[in-house]
């Protein structure tokens, strides 16, 4: 009987530690997710080689830039993140605001996204860099869209996958009627991946459709630049600017040349990362003047590099990785 016991009591000590490790994996793949999730995304690469490509115009993504910042909420949860979305490299053009709660499912061994709808965005705008706009949201002032449409999240490889499944995710529209929303969603510690569609009782798509047509968001670097511009009406003979943010996905940095002729002028960065061909990853940077689609020149450094420059002789500019 001693004999019986003593093995049973290592096999319920056994299985406690095994629990425990599982757990701790986890716990720790979640540390991971949310470090890679914080940070600002844009899928300019995307928009810019789908138009080298030829893709169909009706196929074509829009250039989108998302953030997702870690807000202290604890109304909603204790990892929730606000998502603000903007397309057309316009920061006014505000399309989505979302918070999201994230927790661990440790019965089901996943990660929950919990997504939450505002009721009210008219005071919004601009919370990723205000915080304090969110200090008043509660749940009863978010639109609920219940446990059968969390994202639910593994670890694969080098990256997470998130899935929404459609035939337990129903929804009210706000046309009017039900839909069944799908979502699929990648991240890794580089980029971010994203595809949501609506299907309606009749079979037909609201938004999305039946395919899987990821955007996708690489994760922007942040740069501080100077940059100056000839001008001879200057004392300096040098229109200059210092201290500028910029991203490497595709952001701009724009001045204007004083005096009798005005003109504005640009830099451009974009880790570039070619999807064909042979083509070298590369950071470029590029000069740009108002009116003109194509850049004036451009120059490029190791993909990645923490610093690169251009000197055109009327244009000059340098940025260095903010560390």
């Amino acid at each position: 009987m001693k004999k019986v016991l003593t093995i049973l009591i290592c096999l319920l000590i056994g299985a406690a530690a095994n629990a425990q490790t599982k757990n701790d994996v986890l716990d720790r793949n979640f540390r991971l997710m949310m470090s890679w999730l914080e940070g600002e995304f844009d899928n300019s690469e995307q928009f810019y080689f789908e138009e080298e490509m030829k893709v169909a115009n009706d196929l074509r993504k829009t250039r989108n830039h998302i953030t997702f910042n870690k807000v202290d909420l604890p109304s909603i949860g204790e990892h929730v993140y606000y998502l603000e979305q903007y397309t057309n490299n316009d920061v006014e053009n505000i399309v989505r605001k979302r918070l999201f709660s994230f927790s661990t499912d440790y019965e089901n061994d996943n990660i929950r996204m919990e997504a939450l709808v505002f009721k009210d965005t008219s005071n919004m705008q601009g919370a990723q860099s205000e915080p304090l706009k969110l200090n008043e949201i509660t749940r009863d002032s978010m639109r609920i869209l219940g446990r059968d449409c969390d994202s639910i999240w593994h670890r694969s490889a080098d990256e997470f996958k998130g899935y929404i499944d459609p035939e337990k995710c129903t929804i009210e529209s706000r046309r009017g009627g039900k839909l069944n929303v799908s979502g699929h969603f990648v991240l890794s510690k580089d980029s971010y991946w994203t595809y949501e569609s609506g299907r309606r009782e009749d079979g037909t798509y609201s938004f999305g459709s039946e395919t899987l047509d990821y955007l996708k968001l690489n994760k922007a670097r942040f740069f501080t630049c100077w940059m100056g511009v000839q001008n001879k009406e200057m004392e300096s003979g040098w229109n200059f600017a210092a201290n500028q943010s910029i991203h490497d996905q595709g952001g701009e940095i724009w001045m204007t040349k004083t005096g009798s002729n005005p003109e504005k002028m640009a830099i451009r960065l974009r880790n570039v990362q070619w999807p064909y061909g042979r083509g070298q990853d590369s950071l470029v940077i590029y000069a740009l003047k108002e009116g003109q689609e194509k850049a004036v020149s451009y120059a490029w450094s190791e993909y990645n590099a923490a610093l690169v420059g251009i000197n055109l002789r009327w244009l000059q500019a340098g940025c260095t990785l903010n560390q």
